[in-house]
């Protein structure tokens, strides 16, 4: 009796392994991938079963986190295979990205007086059923079958382009300062826009909030051969993504509860929640300036340099 073929998450699991300061920057870009790969596939039936809504957040982190790494290090593999690979992945997170947006504004709807507020939440309900069911289908779809098989096929591949290619630096040890101070570069970069008395606006702050995310990213995917300190660095970058994150999800809430307050221009329950959505979105974005400047403090900063000293 032929013995069973073994579960494909059974066989990502057993090919699991850690990062090493020695690996090429390639190799541990697919150890990365394998991961994330199976916490996307891991929780598919919590999407599609459950009314948790924090398994569509966390497959949607997942799927984030591979589109990320592969905008972060696709120079290092075949062109084509990464490119296929983002669109698979671009097109899943549009599928989760919906439904979360729509939990999160649901959440933030319950959480106030809910007068005036009855039609936009049986809405935003409405919506989110919708683009549950239009999630479930693609769950169910050949699209996603074919993105779990690139997946796999990508991260167990033993092709290593970047073997045998010393002198050029292509270590983990060697590669990750350098990505790591590119990442910060790129927060680090708005700083001019900033002023005691002005703040960027909302779109700015939006795109600051992604290049974090980006950073945030970077530092968690080579936890493994980093300094103590890259916790540390990750906590402080965490609250400023939080920060960010609310406001960016005050704003659209605001735009959301707009269109129904122009419908409904007689409703003052309704006009005073988007006026109090106005005024939090303004406070945020002015209260932002403290937690920026603490971000860029020496003390900060030196958690990423102590984080990089050890690979060495």
């Amino acid at each position: 009796m032929k013995p069973s073929a073994p579960h494909p998450l059974d066989a990502l699991t057993a090919a699991l392994s850690t990062i090493e300061p020695t690996d090429t920057i390639s190799t541990a870009g697919r150890k990365i991938i394998l991961a994330d790969a199976i916490r996307l596939l891991a929780l598919e039936d919590g999407v599609r079963l459950s009314d948790d809504p924090e398994f569509i957040h966390d497959m949607r982190v997942a799927t984030r986190r591979m589109r990320t790494l592969l905008q972060l290090l696709g120079q290092y593999y075949h062109p084509k295979r990464v490119k296929k690979l983002v669109r698979s992945l671009r097109w899943q997170a549009q599928l989760l990205g919906r439904v979360r947006d729509l939990d999160v504004l649901l959440e933030d709807l319950f959480s106030r007086d809910r007068t005036g507020l009855h039609h936009p939440i049986s809405t935003a309900k409405a919506q989110r059923d919708r683009m549950h069911r239009k999630l479930v289908s693609g769950l169910a779809s050949k699209k996603f079958k074919t993105l779990a098989d690139r997946l796999m096929q990508f991260a167990l591949d033993p092709d290593d382009l970047l073997a045998n290619s010393a002198p050029l630096p292509v270590e983990v040890r060697h590669i990750v300062p350098i990505l790591m101070h590119q990442q910060l570069a790129a927060v680090r970069g708005f700083d001019p826009l900033f002023t005691d008395d002005a703040h960027p606006d909302y779109q700015t702050l939006h795109a600051l909030r992604i290049a974090f995310k980006q950073l945030r990213y970077a530092t968690a995917y080579f936890g493994e051969v980093l300094g103590a300190s890259a916790d540390a660095f990750i906590t402080e970058i965490k609250a400023v993504q939080d920060h960010l994150g609310r406001l960016n999800d005050v704003v659209v809430f605001a735009d959301h509860l707009r269109t129904h307050v122009e419908t409904r221009p007689d409703d003052e329950a309704l006009k005073a929640a988007l006026v109090d959505l106005e005024t939090e979105a303004s406070t945020l974005a002015q209260s932002f300036i403290q937690a920026w400047h603490r971000f860029n403090s020496r003390i900060v900063q030196k958690h990423l340099a102590d984080a990089l000293l050890v690979l060495r």
